[in-house]
């Protein structure tokens, strides 16, 4: 009986413990931004988090579907251009920001009736060109409404401890969101908002009861010279100079994201600014090493046909929790991606053992850092996912020995033997696919692996087949792409004249040969742009071999 009695107050217990919501607690980390002016300690055990770039929407012109525009939506630029930082724990997060601009008005539309949605560089013209007022408590009440997406009402019960500072506190209809409003006795003033937004599973009343006890903590003084220099400096780290304004802008908009974040840091390679908040110094030296090797096998191959107007970034986080916070859990299933509108290379770490996560993260800089370059190469332009995710696949097995590499085709040849397309129809198909449904849910597998079998064939088998019309495919849908501007139209040019029945036919016969996969191990692609240079466009004949191999550089 005695037992029993004890399990049963154990599993009380246990039931309680586990039933216990988390909420908001005061005594987080001490932040001090000087450039502001403004001290103030975050929600206990929180972890500083950037905010993404919003994430962008393609519309087609209804007269030319071919022309697409980026558009994003206007307060989600307009809230990310005044954020100064954001802290998250179980419980909920803070986000800080500074009053900067009036409400989202009279900004260029791209379309009369996509009235929240904008080119961003209309939003940007908009913030340099207006006059940027909010005064008064109308105004005040319109800006905070838009800033917590929801109604708010000005709590007049509420005191503020601090005499010399104005504080005020304004009720939100969403339960789960509080907000504070601190400015100085100074003018103009300097104005500040705080909101608190709760977790779902949090205990909202023990939360609104602890939030008080953190604002009481801001604390105003005499804003200084910014001392937010946050450059890390390792062995590998280049000492850069003599670059572009708009590269300059770029790094500019990459060390804000992070300025006030603790633990945050940047270094610069010659073509990358990494930025993370990662201590394992060895895994951020390897980083740095292993992109710029992979992008100089990129660019050799694909070489630049102008100036890139914009500095490649990559993100990198010291925990998955932090990865999928600042994407907002909208990339659960990825370990890393490339975004175009936020204009980032972006890293999440995926296991506890050293060795499997510096592993797993090469492959993703590899993988993901051809998306990145391509973009670029291509003046921003997204290229057909054929080329895009077969390349991306394709270089995702370099392994480097020193200056020399090879292309380890094992991990994706036996996927692309259980699932990837050969017959005519599904190379047309894979080809004519765009993104979305290049994506699905129920076909992807096979589509990767029929985009890793088609370019490994085209850059590594058709060339020791002697087919050297296909090995040209590649490089000429990269031309076509940087002088068509349009995938779709580029994959039309560079495939014309191609026998797509002999193409298939060529491609299983690759593919089924120990002969050819063995010589195609060996061989560099790279050799494909001076062996088409000096070889008739119709040669194809599989007597005539490229020159012997030289050693990889």
């Amino acid at each position: 009986m005695r037992i029993r009695i004890q399990l049963l107050i154990l599993f009380i217990f246990s039931f309680g413990a586990a039933a216990a919501k988390p909420f908001i607690r005061a005594g987080g980390e001490d932040v001090s931004i000087d450039s502001e002016g403004i001290k103030f300690n975050t929600i206990k055990a929180s972890t500083a988090n950037p905010i993404a770039f919003p994430d962008a929407r393609i519309y087609s012109s209804l007269k030319d579907p071919s022309i697409k525009f980026e558009l994003f939506n206007i307060n989600e630029l307009w809230i990310y251009e005044q954020v100064l930082g954001r802290w998250y724990a179980s419980s909920g997060s803070m986000i800080f920001a500074k009053i900067k601009l009036s409400q989202p008005e009279n900004v260029k539309k791209t379309f009369d009736n996509l009235f929240d949605y904008v080119k961003k560089e209309d939003f940007q013209d908009w913030v340099k060109s207006t006059d940027h007022k909010v005064e008064g408590e109308d105004d005040t009440l319109k800006w905070l409404e838009t800033f917590a997406a929801c109604k708010v009402k000005k709590d007049d019960a509420f005191k503020s401890k601090k005499a010399k500072m104005d504080i005020r506190h304004y009720v939100c209809d969403d339960p789960y969101k509080d907000l504070y409003y601190v400015a100085g006795p100074e003018t103009p003033k300097r104005k500040f908002v705080i909101l608190f937004q709760m977790e779902r599973s949090a205990d909202i009343k023990k939360s609104m009861k602890n939030i008080p006890s953190i604002i009481n903590t801001f604390s105003l003084f005499a804003p200084k010279k910014e001392n937010d220099d946050k450059r890390l400096v390792t062995r590998k780290t280049a000492n850069i100079k003599d670059r572009s304004p708009e590269y300059l802008e770029s790094r500019d908009k990459v060390i804000a994201n992070i300025k006030n974040l603790g633990g945050w840091w940047y270094i610069e390679t010659e073509n990358y600014v990494f930025t993370a908040n990662l201590t394992n110094r060895k895994l951020i030296d390897e980083m740095q090493l292993q992109i710029e090797k992979c992008r100089s096998i990129y660019e050799k191959y694909f070489e630049l046909k102008s100036p890139l107007r914009k500095i490649s970034v990559v993100k990198s986080f010291n925990s998955r929790d932090e990865y999928l916070k600042y994407l907002d859990d909208k990339a659960s299933f990825s370990i890393g991606m490339w975004s175009p509108s936020k204009e980032e290379l972006i890293i999440s770490p995926v296991s506890e053992n050293r060795k499997e996560n510096r592993e797993q993260m090469v492959k993703i800089l590899y993988h993901e850092g051809f998306h990145q370059y391509i973009f670029y190469a291509s003046d921003m332009i997204s290229a057909a996912p054929w080329f895009n995710e077969g390349h991306a696949s394709f270089f995702e097995g370099l392994e480097f020995k020193g200056n020399n590499f090879k292309l380890d085709p094992k991990a994706r040849l036996s996927e692309f033997e259980r699932c990837g397309g050969t017959s005519k129809s599904a190379i047309n198909d894979l080809l004519q696919k765009d993104y979305p449904q290049f994506y699905d849910k129920n076909t992807f597998p096979q589509n990767y692996a029929s985009a890793w079998g088609l370019i490994y064939f085209l850059n590594k088998g058709a060339p020791v087949m002697g087919k050297f019309e296909y090995a040209a495919i590649p490089l000429k849908y990269y031309q076509a792409l940087h002088d068509l501007k349009d995938p779709e139209k580029a994959t039309a040019e560079a495939w014309k004249n191609i026998d797509m029945d002999a193409f298939a036919a060529d491609m299983i016969k690759f593919f089924n040969s120990k002969k050819y996969m063995k010589k195609a191990e060996k061989y560099d692609f790279r050799k494909n742009k001076e062996l088409l240079n000096s070889r008739p466009e119709n040669a194809s004949s599989e007597k005539s071999q490229p020159q012997k191999k030289q050693p990889s550089k």
